[in-house]
């Protein structure tokens, strides 16, 4: 089964104080990662938990910023994440660095998102000394041979880096099965790990209505160079060469490749049939999906893929690649909801093109992403990654206590504990349990059915409140910093 986690989520009395921490979040970035921490923190927070997300400062100043039920701290100045097409360096050791002020946070269990990997070195060293559990949230693995392609000879360090990360947390959420099975066989990873995938605002989605004009093709996403979309760009061209078809095509994202494809759009003589957009609501973007032909994924490396879900659930076949990196291939069932292609091919992708928008009435999007059970929406990831956490919190002082700050090359082990019993009436419910025993440092076991695999609950649990949809306006900034 591809989703098998309930709309459950984990609560104990009064709550707990949950702290994430991510150099990238929304309003002020959009993307999978920064949609799904808006949305968990979101519905965590009207569970009851006092949620905090520490991040660069994205607002002018350093006080706090209220954005609705969260409270968002800088802990650094803000910073280019890009240094030309790749990541910044500086930005990843100075907001490495920074993490460091958790020292002086409260907070029951800290939740970090894998990059830009230091981080997680500075929180462990925090939450060793604070005796607190630490989770890390991981999107994707990169491993030795792409770090290589990616800072040349300079990616064996990375690639180290990223190796010894991985044995900061006490326990790893991933996103996919992908990236589960690749933190283990990869990166050596022995900590427990739990696989809660992406979810999709189905509601929003089902109430917004199509744009008046949408384009042939789309894509939607960070203009990075492993998103190929210079290999889109191609494949159109080659379409009018040799059908004389001329493809109107909507790309909607920024990044450090953006100037580049605008160069490569009018050499192909595109310019007037290919439109660049950003900062589109979620609504926005929702009605162009809807308007939209087909949407085009020729992304190398994905960590799961959240827009094919979303245009599934527009009504709209993806044309993805099977590259071994691709974990969004796992979404695509060959001719219902999508298509794959071979990567880096122009020409298979403009046959894909000319073939889905032909049979496009034959295919079934919507109606293969209703028919996952239960289905990918957000309340259900919320609530697999709050039992995750609070969990954590709950953990008994003997655990804390005998975690001690380690160098970055050593395994920290943590000793088992057992999960409590999941009641009949909602074993019944619930699909079968995940793809890693959450309280084991044993190399992990999958059990899942599926490229993705459920969820198992850890502690107490209670019904997830309703939460609306996440604001995108400007938030409030508070009058001085809280106490720590």
């Amino acid at each position: 089964m591809l989703f098998g986690h309930s709309s459950i989520i984990t609560r104990s009395p009064g709550g707990k104080r949950i702290a994430f921490v991510s150099d990238a979040v929304m309003p002020f970035n959009k993307g999978g990662k920064e949609k799904r921490l808006d949305e968990v923190a979101r519905r965590l927070a009207a569970a009851g938990h006092v949620v905090d997300v520490h991040t660069m400062a994205w607002w002018p100043g350093r006080r706090p910023l209220r954005s609705g039920e969260l409270t968002m701290h800088a802990l650094s100045p803000r910073m280019p994440l890009y240094s030309g097409t790749r990541r910044s360096m500086r930005q990843a050791l100075v907001f490495g660095l920074a993490t460091s002020r958790l020292l002086f946070r409260r907070f029951d269990v800290v939740d970090v998102d894998h990059m830009p990997f230091f981080p997680l070195f500075t929180a462990r060293m925090v939450c060793a000394l604070r005796r607190k559990p630490m989770v890390a949230t991981w999107h994707e693995v990169w491993g030795r041979e792409y770090w290589r392609t990616y800072l040349g000879p300079l990616g064996e360090i990375a690639a180290l880096i990223e190796r010894l990360a991985v044995r900061m947390p006490h326990h790893i959420v991933a996103v996919s099965e992908h990236t589960a099975e690749r933190l283990r066989g990869l990166l050596g990873a022995t900590c427990p790990i739990t696989t809660i995938p992406l979810g999709v605002d189905l509601a929003l989605i089902d109430q917004v209505e199509p744009a008046p004009h949408g384009p042939d093709v789309l894509f939607v996403g960070r203009l990075l160079a492993n998103k190929n979309v210079d290999v889109l760009l191609t494949a159109l061209a080659q379409v009018e060469r040799e059908t004389g078809r001329r493809l109107t095509c909507s790309i909607v994202g920024e990044g450090p490749e953006l100037g580049g494809l605008r160069n490569l759009a009018g050499r192909l003589g595109l310019a007037e049939r290919v439109t660049f957009a950003s900062n589109l609501s979620y609504a926005e973007l929702y009605g162009q999906m809807k308007a939209s032909g087909v949407f085009a994924l020729p992304s190398i490396r994905e960590g799961f893929g959240l827009v094919v879900l979303e245009a599934n659930a527009c009504g709209v076949p993806v044309i993805t690649t099977r590259h071994p990196d691709n974990a969004a291939r796992h979404l695509i069932d060959e001719g219902r909801n999508g298509t794959l292609v071979d990567p880096h091919d122009a020409a298979s992708l403009a046959r894909a093109i000319v073939t889905v928008l032909d049979t496009r009435a034959s295919l079934s999007p919507r109606e293969h992403l209703d028919a996952l059970e239960p289905r990918p929406d957000w309340a259900s990831v919320a609530a697999a990654v709050g039992s995750v956490l609070v969990g954590e919190a709950l953990v008994d002082e003997a655990r804390i206590g005998a975690i001690t700050p380690v160098a970055p090359s050593a395994a920290v082990p943590i000793p088992a504990q057992a999960a409590p019993p999941v009641p009949a009436a909602r074993a019944a419910a619930v699909p079968a349990v995940s793809v890693a025993p959450v309280t084991s440092v044993a190399p992990v076991t999958s059990t899942s059915v599926g490229p993705v695999g459920p969820v198992t609950p850890t502690a107490a649990v209670a019904p997830v409140m309703p939460v609306p949809a996440p604001r995108e306006e400007a938030a409030l900034v508070l009058d001085a910093e809280e106490p720590s």
